[in-house]
């Protein structure tokens, strides 16, 4: 994986989050951010980023340049990709980051445009055109390859069909998420060409170059404006709640498909695939930089925000009241009552009833001015 990898990992199931901008500025600021933290557990004599249940990576590319590479993933690796779609509550995508997302997830088809029979026995009067010369799966002919009609509008109608069908009701209010499932046969009616043994997706940039197949919309606003916030906390606390939704969301989708597999067959004659509509787990997410397009908003504090927000959510060394704690001092908010009122508080000794007796000598903490050593004070 290119870019700020954390080191030493091996395991399977470890999540790929890909920081992703074209400005340069953002980029060295999320590996700035980064690298601090390294350096904090430098001196705390920990190694590296081990207590951290992700492998980080940092890319100065449009979304259209990823690759499987840039997704933390080798050829033949089915985990899948999710990328985030900053978007607005509509679902329109006919802009900045989102317009290339939206290209990205729209499927590629043969000019040829000719017609072959997808059906098993090969002989059935059902006829689909030709999906893209392939020797495997999702191999596009690129001399003939065209974007399917209407390019950008093909994912966006699928997006707004998913929101006006979910309990949205068509209007997804700022900073709550929503994953839509590219792979989900009730979408195949909304593509121009399909057929039930070969998804339209599959030949998709997305799913060819990242195995991208989940869009998670996670407005951060109604419409395409500034974003009306002009102090560091407002910005802080914005940026801290939009990225946990996130985080959650990916997590609560992982959780519930744990049991399940997704499998899919492939058949290299026919150049189709059998595909479960039960859906799989993300390996990889893919966030752009949150609010600093049309928001408007300081890439200093959001990339900062950012990059406590992931180390805060996936640290593994903090037990569930001091994970609280910790997002409590980022977010500016008192936190008296919290030990007051946590049985596991309440009931501890030692070391913990020391880290409670020494909390309120502490100051504030500002993100804006702060430091990994000012958060987590107390080790």
């Amino acid at each position: 994986m290119h870019g700020a990898t954390i080191p030493g990992y091996t395991q399977k199931d470890i999540m790929n989050i890909v920081l992703l901008s074209t400005n340069p500025k953002n980029c060295k600021l999320w590996k700035s951010h980064y690298s601090n933290y390294l350096q904090y557990r430098k001196k705390l004599g920990l190694r590296g980023a081990d207590s951290l249940d992700i492998r980080l990576g940092v890319e100065c590319c449009g979304v259209q340049d990823l690759g499987l590479e840039y997704c933390g993933k080798d050829e033949g690796d089915l985990g899948v990709s999710c990328f985030v779609s900053p978007a607005n509550s509509f679902g329109y995508m006919n802009g900045g980051y989102d317009l290339y997302l939206a290209e990205l997830f729209a499927p590629e088809y043969d000019s040829s445009d000719s017609i072959i029979d997808f059906t098993p026995s090969g002989n059935s009067n059902e006829k689909l055109k030709r999906a893209p010369e392939t020797s495997n799966l999702g191999v596009v002919n690129q001399e003939t390859a065209v974007s399917s009609e209407g390019s950008f509008s093909q994912t966006q109608r699928i997006i707004q069909y998913h929101l006006s069908k979910s309990a949205f009701n068509g209007y997804l209010p700022p900073q709550l998420p929503k994953i839509i499932d590219f792979l989900n046969f009730e979408n195949l009616e909304l593509y121009p060409h399909h057929h039930t043994l070969f998804h339209p997706h599959l030949n998709s940039p997305a799913w060819k170059k990242c195995q991208g197949r989940y869009i998670l919309v996670s407005p951060t606003m109604r419409t395409p404006h500034n974003l009306p916030m002009h102090n560091a906390l407002d910005i802080t606390r914005w940026v801290v709640d939009q990225c946990w939704n996130i985080f959650a969301a990916v997590e609560e989708h992982n959780r519930f498909l744990k049991s399940k597999s997704d499998t899919i067959s492939q058949e290299e004659n026919a150049g189709s695939a059998i595909i479960s509509n039960a859906g799989s787990a993300i390996s990889t997410l893919v966030l752009p930089s949150l609010g600093t397009g049309y928001g408007g908003l300081p890439p200093g504090l959001v990339s900062k925000a950012m990059i406590y927000s992931i180390i805060l959510f996936y640290n593994s060394d903090l037990v569930h009241w001091k994970k609280k704690y910790y997002v409590m001092r980022l977010l500016g908010l008192d936190c008296q009552w919290l030990f007051d009122g946590e049985e596991e508080i309440l009931s501890c000794e030692g070391e913990d009833k020391e880290f409670e007796q020494k909390y309120l000598d502490l100051k504030a903490f500002n993100l804006e001015s702060g430091t990994f050593e000012d958060l987590f004070e107390l080790g």
